[in-house]
């Protein structure tokens, strides 16, 4: 491990230097600071002699911490002996970032730039001779850093796009921006070095500059890593005022200039799109990691804070609640698979997190082009149903305006939720929430109004079938199977396209009296390659075609109800699609 992260170092300083020279090429793993020249003797100022108007609030709260050179937690030291041989640093970060224009989407506001606080992320003071943290801290929510080292000390000050908890009190996460063209390598934002000299206190404010003079990216863009660590910062907010102990596993979120929209290779940029990416230590980064876009002129996503929360969103469903979604990519007016729906409903989170109710996605040449829609309006194509995410999207928004985020929160991580035999889709939710669904009439009109019927976990009377019928048919929702030891059918269609949208899939529910094993056997007509999924106490488990195409398979069935969901990977060629099931 120390290895890696010396290499990272290593990486990271080479593309400091490399990008002396401005421009965008080289701007990974490192931001190019802007920061005001240490003033002795002083408290910190509220101006910096290089960008302008700093807060005016540079009241420090728990969060900036003060460590001694070498000894960890400062303690009741004689103050007379240690303010001889210690200095105090402190000062304020920020990044300089365009405001969002909520009414159009579109443009970023360029002339409008401002500077927020860079909060709740490490600092630390560097040896500059010998590369020895002697001390390091976290701001506060004004920016506020304040760390004591050493006299007569060449140093710097480097402020880390990381934000990382383990107290009891916070929970516990650890989330960082990185070069994914880099070797996974943390943004960082350095000071130049000085020296401390003998005096007992010094102000150094650090700016995080955009890059943008004019029309036009012209100079390293430091900013963006620290404006996406603070929209995630906003949503850790809401989490930890839910819960105070929650756990969160490390997330690694890729940012960089060369991120764009052809699909390849993510070490060349090549991401297709911001997105979750989820966890695979063989194939990426062995973290979680979500991309985000980042190349001028074609797509960029670190100034949007919906797009930003949206995917974190992602993150925290397969995290900290549970998320059944086959994933892929879909337009906003598609008939989609009913997980996906519910999980692409993000959107809502990115409201409640960020506290907006207007969507927004900047892109295109000079980022004036994309889209806002207002997430409080309902769908915008005309079609309602549990397979719109729009649907889905309004409903939630809905709920958070009546009765708070804590509600969904509950609903979330509940047992019920969580664990069990209904795929995560709006009717589990709703019956998990059953509490505020059915005492509020506001609710009910907005369920009503999206073409919802909210019964129980199953979706039982469900009447909206999304314009399938006849043997294509959704309805009810979770299909029978008739009699074991016989074959029921089970029709697939991809009149809504293919591989994730409505109707590619068939649920089946089934009631085990007693734990047994079975033989299940899928099959299908020709060149079918069925595949299915069985759901039990919120627990997956995938048998591919390669596995299915061999005859049955044999487990054991826990007592209780269960959900298989049959799909067919042929079906994009084939149209239809008929499987039979058969237990024994």
């Amino acid at each position: 491990m120390n290895d890696i992260r010396k290499l990272s170092r290593v990486a990271c300083l080479l593309l400091c230097l490399a990008a002396c020279g401005g421009g965008e090429d080289g701007n990974e793993g490192k931001a190019n600071p802007v920061a005001s020249s240490p003033s002795p003797g002083r408290t910190p100022s509220t101006q910096s002699a290089s960008t302008g108007a700093l807060p005016k609030s540079n009241t420090p709260i728990p969060g900036g911490q003060i460590t001694e050179p070498g000894t960890g937690a400062e303690t009741s030291t004689d103050a007379g002996s240690l303010a001889s041989t210690t200095v105090v640093v402190s000062g304020l970060a920020r990044a300089e970032v365009p405001p969002e224009n909520l009414k159009t989407g579109a443009p970023l506001n360029y002339k409008a730039m401002s500077y927020q606080n860079i909060r709740g992320e490490t600092v630390e003071l560097l040896d500059a001779t010998s590369n020895a943290v002697p001390a390091h801290g976290t701001t506060d929510v004004n920016g506020f850093y304040s760390m004591r080292g050493s006299v007569n000390t060449r140093v710097l000050v480097r402020v880390k796009a990381q934000s990382r908890s383990t107290w009891s009190n916070s929970g516990r996460y650890n989330i960082s921006v990185n070069a994914n063209p880099n070797g996974y390598a943390l943004y960082e934002l350095d000071s130049t070095t000085f020296d401390t000299g003998n005096v007992a206190t010094i102000a150094l404010n650090l700016s995080a500059n955009s890059g943008r003079s004019g029309t036009a990216y012209t100079d390293v863009r430091a900013s963006p890593a620290f404006a996406i660590l603070d929209t995630v910062y906003k949503s850790l907010q809401k989490l930890t005022q839910m819960s105070s102990n929650i756990e969160m596993p490390d997330v690694k979120l890729m940012w960089s200039v060369n991120n764009t929209t052809p699909r390849g290779d993510k070490a060349l940029g090549q991401i297709g799109t911001s997105h979750y990416s989820g966890f695979d230590a063989r194939k990426e980064v062995n973290a979680f990691a979500k991309y985000i876009l980042g190349k001028a002129d074609v797509d960029t996503d670190e100034f949007d804070e919906s797009v930003v929360a949206h995917e974190y969103g992602h993150y925290l469903q397969v995290t900290q609640f549970r998320d059944d979604s086959p994933g892929g990519s879909h337009g906003g007016g598609d008939r989609l698979d009913m997980r996906l729906a519910f999980s692409d409903s993000g959107n809502a989170w990115s409201g409640i997190a960020t506290v907006r109710r207007i969507y927004t996605d900047s892109s295109g040449p000079g980022q004036s082009e994309g889209f806002p829609f207002d997430l409080s309006t309902g769908d915008t194509y005309g079609s309602k149903g549990r397979f719109y995410e729009a649907s889905i999207q309004y409903i939630l928004t809905v709920i958070n305006q009546v009765a708070g985020f804590k509600p969904i929160w509950n609903a979330l991580t509940s047992e019920q939720f969580r664990y069990g035999a209904p795929v995560t889709a709006i009717h589990s939710f709703l019956a998990a929430l059953d509490s505020v669904t059915r005492g509020n009439a506001t609710v009910q009109a907005a369920l009503l109004g999206e073409g919802i019927v909210s019964n129980d976990a199953w979706g039982t009377g469900e009447l909206n079938g999304g314009g399938l019928i006849g043997e294509k048919s959704v309805l009810p929702i979770y299909k029978s199977y008739l009699m074991r030891g016989l074959a029921s059918q089970y029709h697939l269609s991809s009149d809504c396209s293919t591989p994730n949208k409505w109707g590619n899939t068939q649920f089946v529910r089934l009631t085990i009296p007693e734990s047994k094993a079975c033989a299940i056997a899928v099959s299908g007509a020709g060149p079918s390659r069925p595949n299915m999924l069985i759901f039990q106490n919120g627990r997956p488990i995938y048998f591919p075609d390669s596995v299915l195409m061999n005859g049955a398979v044999v487990g054991q069935l826990g007592q209780g109800d269960m959900t298989l969901s049959l799909s067919d990977a042929q079906l994009r060629s084939l149209g239809t699609s008929c499987l039979y099931l058969t237990i024994n």
